[in-house]
């Protein structure tokens, strides 16, 4: 609500990169201005004092052009499904390239690698009527919708918020293969830590409307105590070293499992032994 009574800064001395190829998770609790920063990304939203630099693309410039920002930065909203519209899945998916002004052939032919992308048959799929898919496919739908206008960077907001363990390894394993196969680059907001920890390379911490960190998952998670004082939490398995371990835990964050069995008999493993003697 700009230049109105009712006007909020939402953020303010925000300084954020992304870089070319890289998983970056953005956590932050609720209200913190995650959704705000990443819809600068693309420029859904402009900035009304700095500079946010797209492709190196001012979008604080009036006359940037946004079209040509959002053919390169696909933004998929918190449970995109809510924004499908089309009867059938394939005109859903083919709603941006037809936009394009593309040709029938090229429309076709990204909707069914979209759907390859994420798991979809072509043939199978296509002809089904959108809101009488599950919520899973819903989801996956909405992100080919963003996928079919080729996106260099896909920013996704909470994408496997809702979803069932199923639902959500499957989307996350669709979204890791871009990454992989087509070097595509990611801006994850999400508030499962795990997830996060796993995949990201950078994670962003955002407080009240500024960035308040961003680093690697190890360093941000190996600081438990400063993440609750912010209302955020830490990975499950990595909270369960630090209770064990305490100030140690912290200094040797484990985020998987498996760092935390290798951590914890590196601690234990002879007194394990002995006892076993």
């Amino acid at each position: 609500m700009h230049n109105t009574p009712l006007e909020v800064q939402a953020i303010s001395n925000v300084s954020l990169d992304v870089r070319q190829g890289e998983i970056l998770g953005v956590i932050g609790h609720t209200g913190s201005g995650k959704s705000t920063i990443i819809q600068h990304l693309n420029a859904l939203l402009r900035p009304h004092e700095g500079h946010a630099l797209i492709f190196g693309n001012d979008t604080a410039n009036p006359k940037t052009d946004v079209l040509a920002i959002r053919r390169r930065v696909g933004l998929v909203f918190q449970q995109p499904e809510a924004q499908l519209f089309e009867q059938y899945v394939g005109d859903d998916i083919a709603y941006g390239p037809r936009n394009l002004k593309l040709d029938k052939s090229t429309v076709r032919e990204r909707v069914r690698k979209a759907m390859a992308a994420v798991g979809l048959g072509f043939d199978e799929f296509k002809d089904r009527i959108t809101f009488s898919l599950s919520g899973g496919q819903m989801r996956r739908v909405a992100v080919a919708g963003v996928l079919a206008l080729e996106p260099e960077v896909l920013v996704l907001d909470e994408p496997t918020a809702g979803l069932d363990p199923q639902g959500r390894i499957q989307l996350i394993d669709h979204i890791l293969k871009l990454h992989r196969e087509e070097g595509m680059t990611l801006v994850i907001i999400s508030h499962n830590m795990e997830e996060l920890a796993q995949l990201c390379h950078r994670i962003c911490v955002i407080e009240n409307g500024t960035v308040a960190m961003i680093e690697t998952p190890d360093v941000i998670f190996g600081q438990p105590e400063k993440l609750r004082e912010m209302g955020l939490g830490i990975p499950p398995v990595t909270d369960a070293v630090y209770q064990l371990l305490g100030d140690a835990g912290s200094k040797n964050s484990a985020l998987t499992v498996d760092q935390a069995a290798e951590l914890l008999l590196g601690v234990f493993g002879d007194s394990t032994e002995g006892a076993a003697a």
